[in-house]
């Protein structure tokens, strides 16, 4: 998963999915670094806990992806998921 600027046929920014627990981490934290927020606001703005963000953005939690759909809508980007594409898959 990592962060895509916008494009011409998607204006807002989006968060894609390929989906292996650090890949999310990684892009949770970079899609909310580049949102400037703290995980402390982010956490706000989703119900959550400052320590709960810390342990998704670290892979100490995995997430679901309601969660992951939760934290693309509250820093505004949007959120692609793709299943395929790995080793032996077309």
């Amino acid at each position: 998963m990592r962060a895509v600027s916008a494009t011409e046929s998607s204006p807002r920014p989006r968060l894609e999915c390929r989906a292996t627990p650090p890949e999310i981490a990684e892009a949770m934290r970079t899609a909310r670094e580049s949102s400037g927020l703290t995980q402390h606001q982010l956490a706000g703005r989703i119900g959550s806990t400052q320590s709960t963000v810390a342990r998704w953005e670290t892979g100490e939690h995995e997430v679901t992806m309601t969660t992951v759909s939760r934290v693309a809508e509250a820093l505004g980007v949007e959120l692609l998921v793709r299943f395929g594409g790995g080793v032996g898959t077309k």
